[in-house]
């Protein structure tokens, strides 16, 4: 058939497991190890003296970094994938394919989802009140203010973070729309070429469990409202794909057909191929550049009407984006930015490679010569990884010379050969 509908529908659960550097959460296993230790010289010809002692278990241990295992953990996980495609044969060597792909996940796990923090209205409360750095008690604990709205104040006043594990609360949604045309090898010609037009939202990126990092979130508490928000690897537009023409040269191709041992030797058997990639950026994060004792991420607040847009003119010191679209909410308040910036994205990136091939017989076809040069980055673009995102400083939204590290990386060209027989 000339035309093919595809579509598919998949529900994949995640695996239970702790995911983890080891089989202890953050290694997290306080009261469990025994305390086996020698103070004293002593000879080894006479065996170690030490003995093992049980320290104990203490219900009110709390130190920097304390874990905690989500009773929930056991809920399993689930990504919910459909595609719907079609693929026209356009000629005998040459398909179109059109393809719509979505999952959704829900209840992942994830360490970002959960944290020991409060309310934000009664943090901002307790601020207005004056309260923040006061001395508070109450059943359990006696401390300053700002620990004493923790859902576990012990632990947030050894200014720390409670690392949760195995939270079944994350939800993700990726759509995609995806366009291939694809040229099948005749002629010597083939080559494949793709675009892809997407979006990710959801309010975690990895099934990871030792992050040593709470995570991006502000408000752990509404969570409808933060799996809404763009995903920070997000590419909207990509465009990739390859060539491949065999050169007609030699014998048994279009031109010099009826070459002499030499000539077909010299212009037989070229092969050069191409590659390209460009996709828009990733989306810019541009937190609130403030301090608030207990709370993990504080958001920006973005200026109601303001103009994002900036022409940056590819310069060191230029300007990136409009810095007065954001400032840091009032003290002790929350912004109103997302974590990150669906409109306001990072530099894209765009690279071409090359590659040139010569296959030499020797002594038969069963011993084949292969020689080749490739180049990435022909063109040597150059990128760079952001502007600065610290609002209040001096060269807030501007490129400064350590971004420009960014990606692709320098052209790089290397030779190569590979025997065969």
């Amino acid at each position: 058939p000339k035309t093919v509908a595809r579509a598919s529908f998949g529900v994949f659960y995640v695996p239970l497991n702790l995911n983890t550097y080891s089989g202890i959460p953050y290694g997290f296993n306080p009261g469990f190890v025994l305390n086996n230790q020698v103070l004293t010289p002593f000879d080894w010809d006479n065996g170690y003296p030490g003995q093992a002692v049980n320290i104990g278990k203490n219900p009110n241990f709390t130190r920097y970094g304390m874990v905690s295992i989500d009773p929930r953990m056991l809920e399993l996980g689930n990504v919910q994938a459909w595609t719907a495609g079609i693929q026209r044969e356009i000629s005998r060597d040459l398909l179109f394919d059109v393809t719509f792909i979505q999952n959704h996940g829900y209840h992942l796990e994830s360490g970002y989802v959960a944290a020991n923090q409060p309310v934000l209205s009664a943090y901002t409360a307790l601020v207005q009140a004056g309260q923040q750095y006061a001395t508070v008690s109450k059943p359990g604990f006696t401390g300053l203010g700002w620990a004493s709205v923790a859902p576990f104040p012990n632990v947030a006043a050894t200014y720390g973070p409670l690392y949760y594990v195995g939270s079944p609360l994350g939800n993700t949604d990726y759509q995609s729309l995806q366009l291939t045309v694809k040229k099948r090898a005749a002629y010597g010609l083939s080559m494949l070429a793709s675009y892809n037009l997407s979006s990710s939202h959801g309010d975690v990126d990895s099934s990871f469990e030792d992050l040593y990092y709470t995570g991006p979130l502000q408000d752990v508490y509404n969570l409808l409202q933060e799996r809404h928000t763009i995903s920070d690897f997000d590419e909207t537009h990509i465009v990739k794909g390859y060539v491949l023409y065999n050169l007609p040269f030699g014998r048994g191709k279009p031109l010099l057909s009826d070459a002499g041992p030499a000539i077909n030797a010299l212009a037989g058997r070229w092969t050069v191929s191409g590659g390209f990639r460009y996709n828009t950026g990733t989306p810019m994060r541009i937190p609130a550049n403030v301090y608030y004792p207990g709370i993990n991420n504080v958001y920006s607040d973005i200026v109601p009407g303001c103009d994002f847009s900036e022409h940056y003119n590819g310069q060191v010191g230029g300007t990136y984006f409009n810095p007065a679209c954001f400032v840091n909410p009032p003290n002790g308040e929350f912004g109103n930015a997302p974590g990150y910036l669906a409109s306001l994205r990072n530099p894209g990136f765009a690279s071409e490679d090359l590659g040139v091939s010569k296959a030499l017989g020797l002594g038969g076809e069963h011993h084949l010569l292969n020689l080749y040069f490739q180049a990435f980055n022909v063109f040597n673009r150059h990128g760079f990884n952001g502007p600065n995102t610290q609002i209040g400083t001096a060269d807030f939204a501007k490129v400064l010379p350590e971004d420009l590290n960014g990606l692709p990386g320098p052209r790089v060209g290397q030779f190569g050969a590979r025997f065969s027989f």
